[in-house]
């Protein structure tokens, strides 16, 4: 079955409820995300330009994922980059941060992991010097300082090298993300669809274990 799909309109209602935004400041919104429509955010190809843009989870998780990396000062196109090269990272990332708010009859479908978590540190030693020519090159060949995912802030000190580096907390925005597509009511088979494609099909999911 395929993932649950939705409106431009209900995915600017859930980014907006997950960063807290008033309905006076969404207007302020609509920009943001058409500049990083244009850096390839959300990935997912538009195949007809006539048709309107259907929203899933992995594409408002995308989006969310760059609100965050640019309400930490990270200029758009570098943001971009982030969402669109490191992906592999984030998309745990973000999974992590939303698993608490799924029912058990999901999240026990689903192994934690051990060694990642909703915890993202963008090292620091290269973001300025990305930031600034990424605001004039998006296609830079400079390659982007590491990304490292913690299950929680144990170890948090150690792993911040330097002062300019950028940590940030799925659990924050996440978990209001998937509030929002839980109160639309997509049936099991949709939600597990959605959550398989955020996930990158990276395992196969196990057999439930909780009760609907």
């Amino acid at each position: 079955m395929p993932e649950f799909l939705f409106s431009r309109a209900t995915a600017f209602n859930m980014l907006s409820f997950a960063f807290r935004i008033p309905q006076d400041g969404l207007k302020a919104m609509t920009p943001r995300v058409r500049v990083l429509s244009t850096l390839g955010v959300p990935s997912k190809p538009r195949t007809d330009p006539n048709v309107h843009f259907k929203y899933d989870l992995r594409d408002v998780s995308e989006l969310a994922v760059a609100f965050a990396l640019m309400d930490a000062h990270m200029p758009p196109t570098l943001a971009a980059r982030y969402v669109t090269e490191a992906w592999d990272r984030f998309r745990v990332f973000a999974f992590e941060g939303l698993r608490g708010a799924l029912p058990d009859r999901i999240s026990n479908r689903y192994p934690a992991s051990k060694d990642t978590g909703p915890i993202a540190i963008v090292a620091g030693n290269a973001i300025s010097s990305l930031g600034s020519r990424g605001v004039r090159d998006g296609a830079s060949a400079l390659d982007l300082a590491p990304v490292t995912l913690l299950k929680g802030v144990a170890g948090l000190a150690a792993a911040v090298s330097t002062p300019a580096s950028i940590v940030l907390d799925a659990r924050v925005f996440m978990p209001r993300i998937i509030g929002a597509l839980l109160s639309l009511a997509p049936r099991d088979e949709e939600l597990r669809a959605s959550l398989d494609r955020l996930r990158g099909h990276e395992e196969e999911p196990r057999a439930a274990s909780g009760k609907r």
